[in-house]
């Protein structure tokens, strides 16, 4: 599998799209409803997969604290930049560049993974 950069193109414009997309309340119940069943502890290390602008990975921030670690990872820079500022207070948040099928991550490094509203943009080749 690899991603299918030829279908979406992440530019600054969709980057809007999507975010806008995002914030609408049909995707905010959606997507809180994602770490109310996931139940991310306080000092776990906790991967997002596609973690696109970041609001997954600041729920799950928050959850697990300043002990803990999210890293979240993504093919658009554009979203990165977004997820980077949405999380700038939280230290304990890194985003990475990078494809959800080459992970840069040693295994069995994380205790928990979450991807969420990425499939779709996954292709099998």
């Amino acid at each position: 599998m690899t991603i299918a950069q030829d279908t979406w193109q992440f530019d600054e414009v969709e980057t809007r799209r999507l975010v806008a997309l995002y914030v609408t309340p049909d995707i905010v119940s959606q997507r809180e409803r994602f770490p109310a069943r996931f139940r991310p502890q306080p000092g776990e290390r906790v991967l997002d997969i596609g973690s696109g602008p970041g609001f997954v990975a600041a729920a799950i921030a928050d959850a697990v604290g300043s002990p803990g670690v999210v890293h979240g990872v993504d093919i658009s820079e554009p979203l990165l930049a977004v997820a980077r500022a949405h999380c700038a207070d939280r230290p304990w948040v890194e985003f990475h560049h990078a494809d959800a099928t080459q992970l840069p991550f040693p295994d069995r490094d994380f205790d928990a993974v979450i991807s969420t509203q990425v499939l779709e943009f996954v292709s099998r080749r």
